[in-house]
Order: structure tokens, then sequence, then C-alpha cells
């Protein structure tokens, strides 16, 4: 867990400290193109998947999104030859089962 991205520094630096994250940045551009970072797990919004998972595959990294992918299937193309293009990097899918009783709380 090399760098945790938000919109609110302060609130980072003690999510970063409690969850054991190395690094902080509200700058997510920057942080997809640090070297040290292998694997980018997109968690925003919706309207942000497509922008953030194509500039980590063009950075060269591994590219965890959750779903819906896109928001439309025009972004999903995009995304989907982004993701021929990269050299070397897997792409995956995750889902957040928040709602399931046995993982809610």
């Amino acid at each position: 867990m090399h760098t945790i991205v938000g919109r609110n520094g302060g609130e980072l630096k003690s999510f970063a400290e409690t969850w054991g994250w190395k690094k902080t940045s509200t700058d997510w551009k920057a942080a997809v193109k640090d070297p040290e970072v292998q694997l980018v797990d997109i968690g925003t919004p919706n309207n942000m998947h497509r922008e953030m998972a194509i500039a980590s595959l063009e950075a060269g990294k591994h590219v965890a999104c959750e779903k819906p992918l896109a928001q439309n299937l025009a972004e999903a193309k995009q995304m989907l030859e982004a993701a021929k293009k990269a050299k070397n990097a897997k792409t995956f899918v995750w889902y957040n089962y928040r709602r399931v009783p046995a993982v809610a709380s």
C-alpha cells in the first residue's frame, strides 16, 4: 500500500496512519505517474473511471476498477482500447458488496 489519494489532505494523513499507507496525495494524476506505484485501484465516482483508468494504463500501471467500468458503451470501448495498447498491464473489475448483510456492519 503505497499511496492513497483523496480530496482532503488532512483526512488522508489520518487515514494513512490508521491503515498503513506510505504516502498520501490529493493529485491522482501525479500519483499514477509515480514509478513506485504498480497498481491503481479506482474506487471513485463512476464519472471518473474512464479518465483515471486510461491515464493509469498509459502510465504503465495495472488497473483495478470498481463497477460499473464506464458510464456508457463509448467510454467502455475507449478503456478497452487503452488496455489493449498497454504493455504488460493487467486490468481487473472489482465489486463492492457493502450492502450485503454478510459484510455490512
